[in-house]
């Protein structure tokens, strides 16, 4: 996790993060988009699912609700 965090703030445009369930990409992810926010980032997230946006979403705004607190949903 912790490489794909360094790998992800080193990437020129995009980094893509992939992972078989369980092995911590939602925590991941929450990390990094408030380590982006801090530094005054916008983050864009897609997935393929509605339910992992509603999930990244939650698990940011339970571990840093001062992020959350900013967060756009766009779609159903």
């Amino acid at each position: 996790q912790i490489e794909t965090i360094k790998q992800s703030l080193l990437a020129d445009h995009f980094n893509l993060i992939l992972g078989m369930p369980g092995t911590g990409k939602t925590h991941t992810l929450a990390i990094l988009i408030k380590i982006l926010w801090d530094y005054g980032f916008k983050v864009l997230v897609s997935s393929y699912t509605h339910s992992a946006l509603d999930n990244l979403m939650g698990k940011v705004i339970d571990m840093f609700p001062e992020v959350g607190e900013t967060l756009l949903r766009y779609g159903r």
